[in-house]
């Protein structure tokens, strides 16, 4: 790929895997570029769907799409193409993702039950402040002073797979410039990761030379030094509720909870969006318009009870 030195490894990859699909349907066809139709990207994006055990959703379709149409528009430049025929296809309706939260109690059931687990930390943080996966695997020692009781998300940890091998990258690169956000260092938090830092220098002295140092600077690594890569997480988070009977939600849902019962507890959009990272307030709305959806019918409820009584 040509943008290959000017885009990130994870964008990379998915570029690659979209391309293991696309590869082999006009390859197999023998065409040249000039003779690609709109009629025939069609019918490649039918066969995303069509005769398929698990069906492409159409957030991933339209991603085809989009890799589709910037491929064809390098045929342009190079002066090879007139149109790009990508152009001519109408994108797939995007169903948005309804994500499963948890209530307060449910969320503190979840504490209880995590407590000594090698997660139960990593988890309060997550639920806490709302962060995103890469974020919360990325927090290291000097994004928190304890002084100011301020902690700092300036930082993120991504994995993704290069030629089928798992890797690790970490950056100060975050999705946005809104996601570089400060939050107050509150008593429980602050208890917590002072206990964990004291945790983490006795599994140093414990585990001796066989203790991995590779990742000192960040805050949640396991008992021998190794990292809580995102994947990682994800899957002890995964294993831990469906061993203990809770209702199953991703990992990330933890970032909606927290959205969800801010929300209901009266906190504004603008604030709630400036606290996830987002870039705008209208962003937010759109993501968690279940919720707000049921504010506002909680609203009209409250205000129509109150003049009703008026009426009497």
């Amino acid at each position: 790929l040509r943008k290959a030195p000017a885009i990130s490894k994870s964008t990379l990859e998915g570029y690659e895997h979209i391309l293991r699909y696309a590869d082999p349907f006009f390859r197999s066809r023998n065409i040249t570029v000039q003779q690609v139709t709109p009629a025939l990207i069609q019918r490649y994006l039918d066969s995303l769907q069509e005769g398929r055990t698990k069906p492409l959703s159409g957030n991933t379709i339209k991603k085809h799409i989009v890799l589709l149409k910037s491929v064809f528009n390098e045929s342009i430049k190079d002066g090879t193409l007139v149109y790009n025929p990508v152009r001519r296809i109408a994108p797939p309706k995007i169903v948005p993702y309804q994500a499963q939260t948890y209530s307060a109690s449910e969320l503190n059931e979840l504490f209880e039950a995590l407590q000594g687990s090698s997660i139960e930390d990593i988890v309060r943080v997550t639920a806490f402040y709302g962060l995103r996966r890469s974020e919360v695997c990325g927090l290291r020692w000097q994004d928190v002073d304890f002084e100011q009781n301020t902690i700092y998300i300036r930082h993120k940890v991504l994995e993704t797979r290069i030629n089928g091998q798992s890797e690790v990258m970490q950056t100060n690169e975050l999705k946005t410039e809104s996601s570089r956000r400060a939050f107050a260092l509150v008593p429980t938090i602050r208890e917590l990761l002072l206990k964990r830092r004291q945790w983490t220098e006795e599994n140093r002295k414990l585990w001796g030379d066989c203790y991995d140092h590779t990742y000192d600077e960040y805050i949640f690594t396991l008992a021998d030094g190794s990292l809580l890569t995102p994947e990682r997480v994800s899957d002890r988070f995964r294993g831990f509720i469906e061993r203990h009977g809770f209702k199953k939600i991703r990992f990330h849902d933890l970032r909606h909870t927290f959205a969800t019962l801010s929300l209901k507890s009266g906190v504004d959009v603008k604030t709630l969006s400036g606290a996830l990272g987002h870039y705008s307030a209208g962003f937010t709305l759109n993501t968690y318009t279940h919720a707000t959806a049921q504010m506002k019918q909680d609203a009209a409820n409250t205000i129509g009870g109150v003049i009703s009584q008026q009426m009497r």
